[in-house]
């Protein structure tokens, strides 16, 4: 089989002008450049797929202004659609800021084979604990949970043995 060999798309007069408009309008706005220096694409794609870049410029208006995964407008939550040159072009799912915090957050969960624990507990760590509000009691638990940590020992806390 033989490839096509099309060199360009036939446009009118008009379909030319909008497109070369739209060219040097994603080349002066400065979430494009930042887009291109980012995943190092050529600036070839400026020319070859501006109705590309102009898509993905659209889906990711949103991402600018997010304040976090709660107020995540994207289809698939914490992910947006990023441009990435693999001799083509093309879109991949990228996770936000905000979503690879809290996959680092969470990534201890992998090393679990059963997790019955509550999903608000997933992210709890002693650096969260309100200290000021705690009892003498409690601060000397929690100084000697910290330095077993610290140290990188395991740690008994109740229980008979190899329940948790």
């Amino acid at each position: 089989m033989e490839a096509l060999n099309i060199k360009e798309i036939p446009m009118t007069d008009e379909q030319k002008q909008e497109t070369q408009s739209l060219q040097n309008e994603l080349r002066k706005d400065p979430v494009v450049v930042e887009l291109f220096q980012r995943n190092k694409l050529d600036e070839r794609y400026l020319k070859t797929s501006p109705w590309k870049i102009r898509a993905w410029r659209k889906s990711y208006e949103p991402c600018l202004h997010c304040t976090g995964l709660n107020q995540c407008k994207q289809r698939v939550k914490g992910y947006y659609d990023d441009l990435e040159d693999n001799g083509i072009l093309q879109t991949i799912q990228t996770p936000c800021k905000f979503q690879q915090a809290y996959m680092n957050e969470t990534a201890h969960l992998e090393k679990f084979s059963v997790n019955d624990m509550p999903s608000n507990m997933y992210t709890v760590s002693f650096a969260k604990i309100n200290l000021l509000k705690e009892t003498e009691e409690y601060l000397l638990v929690w100084e000697a949970c910290r330095s077993a940590n610290i140290h990188n020992q395991g740690l008994y806390l109740h229980g008979t043995m190899g329940s948790g």
